[in-house]
């Protein structure tokens, strides 16, 4: 793998995820590095958690997928192990024919602080999703 430290910085983390391909595992999402990326295992929703180092103010989110048609963030500001979420945005993303996907998604309410950030792919252009990377601004 590559830069771990990634777009969401040195301290994030990932857990909880939905599924797991250990050739394409979820912790792949914090390098970014295109080549480097999370495979859904098929089936939606899917879902992964990304936990920062500490609490971060969001603006918006900026995403690059393949093969993802709609997609929700929901945020906790719970310090340890988040219970509580809030949805922050949602988008419906074009089929790019098995192309990586780059949408930048405005969080409603911005700046919105969190410290957890739950992605969820409710919907596919495929049975396997992709997710390359995730930034937040």
């Amino acid at each position: 793998m590559g830069d771990e430290r990634g777009p969401l910085g040195p301290g994030a983390t990932v857990m909880a995820p939905t599924s797991v391909d250990p050739a394409h595992p979820p912790h792949n999402i914090l390098d970014s590095d295109d080549r480097y990326f999370w495979m859904t295992t098929g089936l939606f929703p899917q879902e992964v958690v990304i936990s920062l180092d500490g609490a971060t103010s969001l603006d918006r989110i900026s995403l690059r997928t393949t093969n993802v048609q709609k997609v929700a963030f929901l945020a906790s500001t719970e310090s340890s192990t988040p219970t509580e979420w809030e949805t922050i945005a949602e988008a419906s993303l074009a089929d790019a024919d098995g192309r990586i996907q780059m949408e930048t998604i405005s969080v409603e309410r911005a700046p919105h602080e969190t410290r957890h950030i739950k992605l969820q792919i409710l919907k596919g252009w495929d049975d396997f999703c992709a997710v390359h990377s995730l930034e937040i601004n």
